[in-house]
């Protein structure tokens, strides 16, 4: 029989287990949309009741915790250590491990969080800002060509283009509250004005605030450094 489909089946048992889906012969019936022999599939069905079989599950687990901790600190260090703990383990449980690579497995947690809508100041945003991040510091670098045409484009026509670009809304300062995150101090209140930040590969930190005033007119995109961002991707991007 195919080794593939083997291999298929015990890759989706072990992530099936590490996200403490229950395991029983009832609840494997999709095994038989594989070509496995009577052997094979016996064998599988004995394999999920192993004490091997649990600690490959548990470092995969393991594994996939140390991925979204090390990953999306700015996001987790806005919760309470419990609060963090239990968003985890509700997302490792309810979504199937999307890669064996730290950027997809954040992303993934960061989706998870935003689709939340838990009612937590900044959360949101916060989670949108270091998903953007992680985007931008994935993306390709941009040729001197592609630079010389994105500089002094209006933000609308960036926006509008191909480029791999974001703009998050905060409800205060995002100096201060990246900052206070960094520091462990208390967060900034919200406040009704909007703080937009726009998060590019091109930028010097990856993204810089949006001037007052520019909206989607002017472009607002210079090289200002922000020393705040700069200590924090120095730890999270690369």
């Amino acid at each position: 029989m195919p080794l593939s489909d083997l291999q298929t089946a015990l890759g989706k048992l072990i992530a099936a287990r590490a996200s403490a889906q229950c395991l029983s012969s009832e609840s494997l019936g999709w095994l038989d949309s594989l070509k496995l022999s009577p052997e094979e599939r016996t064998w599988l069905e004995q394999l999920i009741d192993s004490p091997g079989f649990d600690v490959t599950c548990q470092i995969q687990r393991w594994w996939r915790e140390m991925r979204v901790k090390s990953m999306a600190r700015m996001t987790l260090a806005l919760l309470k250590p419990d609060q963090g703990i239990e968003l985890v383990s509700t997302y490792l449980e309810s979504t199937p491990c999307p890669s064996l690579f730290l950027v997809p497995e954040a992303l993934g947690f960061l989706e998870f969080v935003i689709c939340a809508s838990l009612k937590i100041p900044h959360l949101e945003a916060v989670a949108k800002f270091e998903r953007a991040l992680l985007m931008a510091g994935q993306a390709a670098p941009l040729s001197s060509k592609q630079m010389s045409e994105i500089a002094g484009k209006p933000l609308c026509e960036l926006i509008q283009s191909q480029l791999p670009i974001s703009i998050v809304e905060f409800s205060a300062p995002p100096e201060k509250i990246l900052g206070a995150l960094m520091n462990g101090q208390p967060l900034p209140e919200s406040q009704e004005e909007v703080f937009p930040v726009l998060v590019a590969p091109w930028l010097p930190q990856l993204w810089q605030p949006i001037a007052k005033g520019t909206g989607n007119r002017e472009s607002g995109i210079g090289n200002r450094e922000s020393g705040v961002g700069n200590r924090i991707l120095s730890r999270r991007v690369r």
